[in-house]
């Protein structure tokens, strides 16, 4: 999947995601999953706001923890048409790592941007 920052958000075919990921755990551990809702509303909003110093995760609207697997089946119905942001942690016990995120650079001209702590997204169908 191409994670550029707007590209991040390809359409997706169900309203109701397997969110997957590379599985990091040791044995006893579980993860967490979360989903939030962004403020965006097109490309073109993403791409105004893409210059702003940190991406904005937007309203949670579902989390669940002790997964044991690599994969989540979100069991909810979104929002047709709608951006949301995903990110899973490792629960090991009390201790709670952080969100997982990723890390890009955009080059323009003779500077280079990067965006930090940027979550995972998609888009999904207008229904």
């Amino acid at each position: 999947m191409n994670y550029g920052f707007a590209a991040r958000y390809q359409t997706i075919d169900t309203l109701s995601p397997e969110l997957k990921w590379k599985d990091l755990k040791k044995a006893n551990q579980t993860y967490d999953v979360c989903l939030w809702e962004t403020p965006y509303r097109s490309i073109e909003d993403i791409k105004r706001k893409a210059d702003q110093a940190q991406a904005n995760w937007g309203i949670p609207v579902y989390s669940t923890n002790n997964i044991a697997t690599n994969y989540f089946q979100i069991p909810i119905r979104l929002k047709p048409d709608t951006y949301y942001n995903w990110s899973v942690r490792i629960r090991d016990g009390e201790k709670v790592d952080d969100w997982s995120s990723f890390t890009q650079q955009k080059a323009v001209f003779s500077a280079v941007y990067t965006y930090s702590d940027v979550p995972f997204g998609f888009k999904t169908p207008a229904q």
